[in-house]
């Protein structure tokens, strides 16, 4: 009786034994998930995760946004698009805290348009101490210490990056107000864009850009012409507002990939502005 009484007890204790086993496989298999929150609020997981935008103008290396501590704006290339902007200057006057120079102090209260350009003002300070930087080197070109951005087409522009604040120990006296740097696209694939715009006072814009992908090498071409008939908000001053212009930009790029890590950059920029004063 005792031997049997015993393996009673044992054949229980093994069917236990293999009853909690198998709760625990099943356990494993069929994870149970509790919500985070009992409110009602929507408890699914999200895995999207958002990334900052990369910028080079502060550190003059690669850097998220969130990660330096000097106030940037980045305006990437769905802005641009959105905006329907066909020069720079056209971007940067939508841009809060920038203001653009249209008239020498000098000539202003005559009604005189600014023979040397619109250049672009940052933090009060005069458009000589605004840097304007094209893939990092600086734009030459200065008149009176301006910049002609009417000159600067926007088509092949990847982003726009906008450090306001002195800016002296990276980039020198120039950037005593802020340093504007204007990022060109990649030449990374094999593809043509043609782009035309129309509107008022017979304003057209015809741009085209090529792109060729080799094994090591890409090459991009980038031409646009942008005139137009002009126009006159008020007829009591002397000349019209803005006068009949055509401006020309053809840029020509290659880079080239020795490494992962390693490349060189070849560009080559030509302007041309030609306007007419009317009288």
């Amino acid at each position: 009786m005792t031997f049997s009484f015993l393996r009673i007890i044992m054949r229980i204790g093994y069917i236990i034994i293999c009853f909690i086993i198998s709760l625990q496989l099943k356990a494993q298999q069929n994870p149970v998930v509790t919500p985070m929150h009992t409110t009602g609020e929507d408890t699914s997981f999200n895995t999207n995760k958002v990334l900052d935008e990369v910028v080079i103008t502060a550190t003059r290396t690669e850097n998220r946004v969130s990660n330096i501590p000097l106030p940037i704006h980045v305006i990437n290339t769905g802005s641009i698009q959105q905006s329907g902007a066909q020069r720079l200057i056209d971007v940067l006057q939508m841009q809060t805290g920038l203001m653009i120079a249209s008239n020498p102090l000098g000539t202003a209260l005559k009604g005189y348009p600014n023979p040397f350009g619109d250049g672009i003002q940052m933090q009060g300070l005069d458009p000589a101490y605004t840097l304007i930087l094209i893939d990092g080197e600086p734009v030459t070109g200065r008149n009176a210490g301006i910049i002609n951005l009417d000159r600067i087409a926007v088509g092949n522009i990847k982003q726009i990056e906008i450090l306001k604040g002195p800016a002296t120990s990276l980039y020198g006296s120039d950037a005593l107000a802020g340093v504007i740097n204007i990022i060109s696209a990649d030449p990374r694939k094999n593809d043509f864009n043609f782009q035309t715009h129309y509107s008022t006072n017979n304003t057209l814009g015809l741009s085209g850009t090529a792109n060729l992908k080799a094994k090591k090498a890409a090459y991009q071409l980038f031409a646009k012409r942008y005139s137009s008939d002009g126009y006159d908000f008020d007829k009591d001053l002397y000349g019209q507002t803005v006068d009949p212009f055509t401006n020309y930009s053809v840029n020509g790029q290659m880079i080239y990939d020795f490494n992962e890590r390693s490349n060189l950059l070849t560009s080559l920029r030509y302007n041309s502005s030609n306007q007419k004063m009317l009288i």
